[in-house]
């Protein structure tokens, strides 16, 4: 969803939209709201459950047209993780 959010990436965003300096949309970028703006579909409803999301998802990185590398600005960081990594060393 982080390049659907930004009109950097996201040509379907609307000129009018209310968007941050970054570009960011404001609000309306959650998956229902993108895929009714990507297919031009303003009935569209989203079903929750895990397949129906992540097939949203994956028709969401379809339409926008970019390559699975472009999505590596997604990166999350697990707070667990970082604080396993803040132990001292046992030397």
């Amino acid at each position: 969803m982080r390049l659907a959010a930004y009109r950097q990436y996201n040509k379907f965003i609307p000129g009018s939209a209310d968007c941050y300096k970054t570009g960011r949309l404001k609000r309306g970028y959650g998956v229902e709201h993108i895929l009714r703006m990507l297919r031009g579909d303003g009935q569209y409803r989203e079903t929750h459950n895990a397949v129906t999301d992540a097939e949203d998802e994956l028709q969401i990185m379809q339409l926008l047209g970019y390559g699975i590398s472009e999505y590596d600005i997604a990166v999350i960081q697990d707070k667990k993780m970082k604080c396993c990594c803040k132990r001292p060393s046992r030397l």
